[in-house]
């Protein structure tokens, strides 16, 4: 979100506040928006979220980054990463016991 203040003050969204949510901000003297900066993110009207931010041009990038869904991400990569070994292994002792030893 691009935002022009002309005073210092809160930049409010009418979407649901919730922890997961992160902002970063970068101010248009930093380098045409280069050197973004984490910036605290505040319920605001009981309901809403928003950040405060001083004179000037800004541009605001928030994510929602549950950590739930990055620990199921992970338990879900490593129940990949077990079954295709276990299929692998099933294939392997499956061919020794087809061509057993003489």
């Amino acid at each position: 979100i691009q935002v022009r203040l002309n005073k210092p003050g809160m930049v409010i969204l009418s979407d649901r506040y919730d922890s997961h949510w992160t902002a970063t901000v970068a101010s248009k003297d930093d380098t045409a928006y280069g050197n973004a900066q984490p910036c605290p993110v505040y319920r605001t009207n009981r309901l809403m979220r928003g950040v405060y931010l001083p004179t000037g041009d800004h541009e605001i990038i928030y994510q929602y980054q549950p950590s739930l869904f990055r620990t199921g991400s992970i338990v879900s990569f490593l129940t990949c990463l077990l079954l295709a070994g276990s299929i692998l292994l099933t294939r392997r002792r499956s061919r020794h016991q087809s061509f057993p030893d003489r």
